[in-house]
């Protein structure tokens, strides 16, 4: 099964390709031979193929990739700054949006989200990739971060950025070590950059593997397995426990197609609800 993107509600670009297979739904960013700039255009599609996707059960997995020689070789600065004169909302839209993807729609989308990277993989790059949940890297591929494009990812709802806010999660390596070396796929994976790294002539391989053995399993548990790790994160032991039975119980629940009294008692109890020995 061929899928376009006017298939998903967007209008075909050339910076963006995409085509379902067997429910992977593969992106590729950029032209063949191409510079791997990434311009105003593409993360607004970006964001738009994250938002599409959601709910959508015939796409069972979402791997990201380059068709261009980088998978990202930093901000178009040009593309912004000409797109910013004329309007400068589309570009803070955009960048909200982007924002938005990385921290919060991607984590919790019901799909797995994956990514292969070749080539120079800058700030941009590295920020998208936060979001994703799991990350192959070519042993050759160049991590690091471009000051140029400090302003443009820090833009978001500031109107004097800070360059260096939220521009790494932490669990990553400092900033300040990011910004003082370029590293290879070998090295971003020690440091927690990417999943995995593999020789380039393995690596398609790799993902397109890690794709098909994704589709095989269930999609609900899938689902709540994702929404578990990106919650519980910042949850106490306590919370965490019950969140995670909470999880279980309604996983369960689903997968039988009955209701679950436990699932809703939890659920409610999380919600403040109810108290256990409070009638609720």
């Amino acid at each position: 099964m061929t899928l376009s993107l006017t298939d998903i509600g967007i209008d075909p670009d050339e910076s963006i390709q995409a085509n379902l297979d067997q429910g992977v739904l593969i992106v590729g960013l950029g032209q063949a031979g191409g510079h791997g700039l990434w311009t105003v255009s593409m993360i607004e599609y970006l964001s738009r193929v994250v938002q599409r996707i959601a709910g959508n059960e015939s796409i069972r997995v979402l791997v990201l990739e380059a068709v261009s020689k980088d998978f990202c070789s930093g901000l178009d600065l040009n593309d912004f700054a000409a797109i910013t004169k004329t309007d400068p909302i589309r570009v803070r839209t955009a960048m909200d949006e982007f924002e938005q993807c990385c921290l919060r729609l991607m984590p919790t989308l019901e799909q797995p989200v994956l990514a292969q990277v070749h080539g120079q993989c800058q700030s941009a790059g590295i920020k998208w990739l936060e979001g994703c949940d799991i990350v192959y890297a070519d042993h050759r591929a160049e991590f690091f971060l471009d000051e140029s494009d400090f302003h443009q990812l820090s833009m978001v709802n500031n109107s004097q950025p800070e360059p260096k806010a939220n521009l790494i999660s932490t669990n990553t390596e400092s900033f300040d070590a990011l910004a003082q070396q370029v590293f290879d796929g070998q090295e971003a994976a020690r440091r927690g950059l990417v999943t995995q790294s593999f020789p380039h002539d393995l690596l398609t391989h790799e993902i397109r593997a890690l794709a098909s053995s994704l589709i095989e399993k269930d999609r609900l548990a899938l689902q709540f397995t994702k929404e578990t790790i990106a919650h519980v994160g910042t949850m106490s032991w306590d919370a965490s426990v019950n969140y995670t039975a909470a999880k279980f119980a309604e996983l369960t629940s689903r997968q039988s197609g009955a209701s679950s009294s436990r699932a809703i008692a939890i659920a409610s109890f999380l919600a403040g609800e109810s108290k256990p020995g409070k009638g609720g």
